[in-house]
C-alpha cells in the first residue's frame, strides 16, 4: 500500500474550498441586500403613513403648505406632538429641525 495520494488531489480540495467559500460568500452578499432593501421598503412605507397622518393634523386645524404660523391649543399640540414622536426615527431630519424650532 502506497501513502502517495492521487495526483491533483490536494489540488482538487483547496480548488472545492475556494468555491465553496466564494460561495457562501456571494450568498451572504445577496441575503443582506435583500433584507437592506426591505427595511428601506418598510421605512419608506412608514415614513408616508408618518407624513399622512401629520399632514392630516394640520389640515384638519386649518394649516396648508404655505401657513408658517399656527396657533394649537394644549390637546392639539400635544397630538401633533405625538404623531412626530411616534415617529421619529422615518421622519425626514428637516422635518425635525423644524419640530425642534
Amino acid at each position: 500500500m502506497s501513502s502517495e495520494l492521487p495526483q491533483g488531489l490536494i489540488e482538487g480540495i483547496l480548488i472545492g474550498v475556494i468555491v465553496s467559500v466564494v460561495g457562501q460568500l456571494i450568498q451572504f452578499s445577496i441575503t443582506e441586500l435583500k433584507e437592506r432593501r426591505r427595511e428601506q421598503r418598510l421605512t419608506m412605507k412608514q415614513r408616508a403613513k408618518a407624513y399622512v397622518r401629520l399632514y392630516a393634523i394640520l389640515e384638519r386645524h386649518g394649516a396648508n403648505p404655505s401657513t408658517t404660523v399656527l396657533s394649537l391649543s394644549t390637546d392639539e399640540f400635544s397630538e401633533l406632538q405625538s404623531a412626530v414622536e411616534d415617529n421619529y426615527e422615518v421622519l425626514y431630519e428637516t422635518t425635525l429641525e423644524e419640530w425642534r424650532k
